[in-house]
């Protein structure tokens, strides 16, 4: 059977449609429908980037944004969709440190702390795809879990 170009070109795109149905491809499939509604529930009048990555300001910082490369110290709380915490830092006087674009944090991070300056708190809602993703990290972030973090930028240094 010969197949024209129109036909291949068809057959490519309905390929392309069925593989990434279900995937997880695209922001909107990074959330389960239940995540969805736990979302829409308890952090509704959320902001979202185009990766996917929601959040809300709880309070606007002051000064410039981050640089790539730039020193930022954070105090922060991790929490699974269901509420169950898997991590904090919440001492002030010994933060955790990062240099942003250095690949030490989860891409959900790097995207938000990007956007931050010091003193703003945000709450973080992470797409599997921007956290651990397909393979979830140890026993306390289950694969394809949504992360739901409170960071606040303690410090910005050049």
């Amino acid at each position: 059977m010969i197949l024209t170009r129109s036909h291949r070109l068809i057959a490519l795109c309905l390929v392309l449609v069925f593989s990434s149905a279900g995937s997880g491809a695209g922001p909107r499939g990074s959330f389960s429908a239940d995540d969805e509604e736990i979302i829409e529930t308890q952090w509704p009048g959320y902001l979202e980037t185009p990766s996917g990555l929601r959040y809300i300001i709880e309070r606007e910082g002051t000064g410039e944004k981050p640089l790539r490369g730039m020193k930022i110290s954070v105090v922060y709380t991790g929490f699974l969709i269901d509420g169950t915490k898997f991590g904090e830092n919440n001492d002030r006087e010994k933060p955790f440190e990062l240099r942003l674009g250095s690949g030490e944090v989860i891409l959900g991070w790097e995207e938000a702390l990007a956007d931050m300056r010091e003193g703003e708190m945000r709450i973080l809602i992470i797409p599997y795809a921007l956290a651990y993703g397909l393979r979830g990290r140890g026993e306390g972030i289950p694969r394809r879990s949504t992360l739901i973090f409170r960071v606040e930028v303690v410090e910005i240094e050049g």
